[in-house]
């Protein structure tokens, strides 16, 4: 078995896998629980761990979180799609982003995909021109360019970026 979580929304994605760990080790509780990310990815083999058992159960959950950024754990992993979906085990892919081409493939081969998308923006806060003045008063010669910088990008008037300064 294969499900998918993917999404930006970390608190959410992440409260549905622990949701999803607890049912899954709630209804046999000696069922061993693997976690592989890419620290630990080379320690094991994915075909030992879509034909392997629990020392006390029959089968294992297997997490494996934040695998798709290294592009040979992505080669291995899609290239083993079929073998991990047909295991008796079941295996959780936990990730922050997926590209359409890695998510169609996993659609094909997955029992559930889940998508945690946030929905609020991060908004920078509207400039302030004043803050110009403030750091070229303070002599902050860095801070002072980049808020330059940031007035000049930000469609501010030459005239008002003087004024402003003066």
């Amino acid at each position: 078995m294969l499900y998918i979580l993917h999404g930006n929304d970390f608190k959410k994605r992440i409260k549905k896998l622990e949701e999803m760990t607890g049912f899954f080790l709630g209804k046999r509780p000696n069922t061993t629980l693997i976690k592989v990310n890419g620290e630990n990815f080379a320690d094991y083999d994915l075909e030992e761990l879509s034909g392997g058992q629990g020392l006390f159960e029959q089968k294992c959950v297997v997490l494996l979180e934040g695998l798709f950024d290294d592009a040979e754990a992505k080669e291995k992993i899609t290239a083993k799609l079929e073998t991990l979906a047909g295991s008796e085990n079941i295996f959780v892919i936990n990730e922050r982003a997926l590209g359409k081409g890695d998510l169609t493939a996993l659609k094909k081969y997955s029992e559930k995909v889940q998508e945690f998308l946030s929905e609020e923006k991060l908004t920078r806060p509207a400039f302030n021109i004043f803050s110009l003045s403030d750091a070229v008063g303070e002599r902050d010669k860095k801070r002072a360019w980049v808020l330059f910088m940031r007035a000049v990008e930000g469609d501010s008037a030459p005239e008002e970026i003087h004024g402003t300064i003066f």
